[in-house]
């Protein structure tokens, strides 16, 4: 599993949230989102904002470019 993949569910997980409440959230099909945390696709730029916003994180730490 990819950096962004382990980041997402370790997020997730961190604020009690399902895969479903974070599809709903970001307007998005629940396996689309299932597919971001197995690491078999990537989203698109306004996801990754939208993904940072949500869970209150800096793209770079998002994307494992920083641990912070």
């Amino acid at each position: 599993m990819n950096k962004f993949a382990e980041r997402l569910r370790e997020l997730r997980l961190e604020k009690g949230m399902t895969l479903k409440n974070v599809s709903e959230k970001l307007s998005i099909p629940l396996q689309t989102y299932a597919n971001y945390e197995h690491g078999t696709r990537q989203p698109s730029l306004d996801i990754i904002i939208a993904l940072c916003d949500l869970y209150e994180v800096t793209a770079d730490y998002l994307l494992g470019r920083s641990d912070y």
